[in-house]
């Protein structure tokens, strides 16, 4: 493929989460993010609240049954859809009921699912809710190299930052959609391929602390934080939601544009946190 194929311009729509017990995730996640459910059929829920939703599916426990990724104009649809061919991979349907007609869906080598497409409009909702945007999803891949290779040459992602241990093997990979937030997906390392996390941006250190009131209020328990990363220097706290799976809560995510280098980072705990706490991995 052309190097000078255009890179992905998007951003994070939407994901759908496998449960077994998808009635009571959608639960937790009306309870914990303040989201509005809407039951579409006896498997398949809809969460959501402005700015963010998701949809809950009868499934697998801890495994992400697609992300959705929204661009804004066909224009930009079809050249993800040129990138695809071109590359060889291979085109699927999409299964996302949030996503117009002509969207499109690929599978990573470790059998993630993606779509692209134009965005179905959200629902008003006179709701109050604390702010916070469906900002970016994170895979967890015994094979990072490979995978992040897929994102950036076939999928049109832009490298923010990579890390890499004293080897020089790739452990975990930052990408961005051209300019604007430091990563919209990363892959980390992990014994299995994973879900690792999905994280919602709020504003600034304000509000990881009403955030983090809220949450006690209402029984969800901080599990990781509060901290700061180092790719991307965002502050956070996590929380894990009832089949295990982290759930982020972010602010103050570090803007880039479009010609910013990818940085490079030694394999540490400081790039997980630069305060130092680790974040447990069971």
């Amino acid at each position: 493929m052309a190097d000078h194929a255009p890179r992905l311009r998007a951003r994070l729509d939407h994901i759908a989460i496998n449960s077994p017990e998808p009635e009571r995730m959608a639960e937790f996640y009306r309870l914990a993010m303040d989201l509005r459910l809407e039951r579409l059929s006896n498997n398949l829920w809809l969460c959501e609240a402005p700015r963010r939703r998701l949809l809950i599916v009868k499934g697998e426990a801890k495994t992400l049954a697609f992300g959705a990724y929204a661009v804004d104009e066909p224009d930009l649809l079809a050249a993800v859809r040129k990138r695809v061919v071109d590359s060889g991979a291979k085109l699927e349907r999409s299964e996302s009921s949030l996503l117009t007609g002509d969207s499109l869906m690929v599978k990573d080598p470790d059998g993630n699912r993606i779509a692209f497409g134009m965005p179905v409009p959200e629902k008003s909702s006179d709701t109050p809710a604390l702010p916070a945007r469906l900002q970016h999803l994170v895979f967890g891949s015994d094979e990072v190299s490979r995978i992040a290779d897929f994102y950036e040459r076939v999928l049109g992602f832009t490298v923010s930052d990579r890390v890499f241990d004293k080897t020089g093997k790739l452990t975990n990979c930052f990408f961005r959609a051209d300019r604007g937030d430091h990563h919209i997906l990363a892959i980390f390392p992990s014994d299995q391929k994973k879900l690792d996390h999905h994280c919602y941006e709020s504003i600034d250190w304000g509000s990881i602390r009403d955030w983090a009131d809220q949450l006690s209020s209402r029984g969800v328990s901080i599990a990781w934080g509060p901290g700061r990363h180092g790719p991307g220097a965002n502050l956070f706290i996590m929380v894990r939601d009832p089949d295990g799976n982290w759930v982020e809560i972010s602010a103050e995510l570090e803007q880039v544009e479009a010609e910013h280098p990818a940085g490079v980072w030694e394999h540490g705990p400081l790039v997980a946190n630069r305060w130092g706490q680790p974040r447990l991995t069971v």
